[in-house]
């Protein structure tokens, strides 16, 4: 029988369920159970309300949507949820997020591509900057491909007739712009189009990380290096950083950026799965203290008497 029974058979039913509701909603009040009835009275009648704020008890939900909102879109800015910042949001490049898959689907992509053509006018500018074709001051001369042509100068090679009224041919970029990559294009659509897709993300992951570097004030370049403390205090939090397991949490981050070929970067790992492994809620104690072989005790300095019987004279 519970308590709501009992009290149903001493007073009237709906009075024992409106005492009912007032004990659960008293329960949510932190350390209630640790008060005796004056401390609450004393706390209860110190409660300021929201009279004359009708603004604030018009409201029915604990934040309004157009305040979530501002928040959210001033600093929202993170892949977690509701918009929560992770630390692959903050600086997951170096951890290969995005940029990893992003870097190996463009290299099986461009595998089935003929860039034959693109590799031509690329290699016609490295010969065109270096001299093979001619000297800067002309004349250049661009045996074939896209941009085969006559040029009066470097700047006529690169720009064209656009640039410097030259008519020996189109220009490198210019053919570039205008030949190579839409043939491409036309050829190679989806390939293209995932091409794009791939850049864009690699694009949008490092936005993001800038966007959030600056919000929180962090420079890199302005960070303290071989810092002592904090190589340490960073060793002795691995175990908490092991049970952040959530996507783009501590572990996930750690483990990616650890070198797993070196004793080192297995460590980290090791270290992390300790905490993962929170023995500590079965009730078995864990210890950092390393054992170490006993020492001879270190020499003792020779400090001023302090016991009685003191020396005669006594030492001042």
């Amino acid at each position: 029988m519970t308590a709501l029974d009992k009290l149903s058979q001493i007073i009237p039913p709906d009075q024992a369920l409106a005492n009912k509701a007032l004990s659960v909603a008293l329960q949510q009040i932190t350390n209630i159970a640790f008060m005796n009835l004056p401390q609450l009275a004393q706390a209860v009648s110190n409660v300021q309300t929201n009279y004359g704020l009708p603004l604030i008890t018009a409201q029915t939900s604990a934040v309004s949507p157009a305040a979530a909102n501002a928040v959210v879109n001033a600093i929202g800015k993170g892949t977690g949820p509701n918009g929560t910042v992770t630390i692959n949001d903050s600086m997951g490049t170096v951890a290969g997020v995005v940029s990893a898959n992003a870097m190996a689907n463009t290299v099986s992509i461009v595998s089935t591509m003929d860039l034959s053509n693109l590799t031509g006018i690329y290699n016609d500018m490295t010969s065109t900057a270096d001299g093979t074709y001619g000297p800067p001051t002309g004349p250049i001369i661009i045996p074939t491909g896209a941009a085969a042509g006559t040029y009066d100068n470097l700047i006529a090679a690169f720009g064209g007739q656009e640039s410097s009224g030259n008519t020996g041919g189109p220009g490198l970029i210019p053919a570039t712009t205008t030949t190579v990559i839409p043939d491409i294009i036309s050829a190679y659509p989806t390939q293209t189009a995932n091409l794009n897709t791939n850049w864009n993300n690699m694009s949008t992951q490092l936005s993001r990380e800038t966007a959030i570097q600056l919000s929180a004030s962090v420079s890199f370049a302005n960070l303290t290096p071989n810092s002592t403390s904090s190589i340490y205090s960073f060793v002795l939090s691995l175990p908490s950083y092991g049970q952040d397991t959530a996507a783009g949490g501590s572990a996930q981050f750690i483990q990616a950026v650890a070198d797993k070929n070196t004793i080192g970067g297995q460590a980290i790992i090791a270290t992390m799965r300790q905490g993962q492994s929170n023995i500590n809620s079965t009730g078995i104690s864990t210890s950092n203290n390393i054992p170490v072989e006993p020492a001879s005790p270190p020499p003792q300095a020779n400090l001023l008497p302090a016991q009685y019987p003191y020396p005669q004279p006594i030492v001042t």
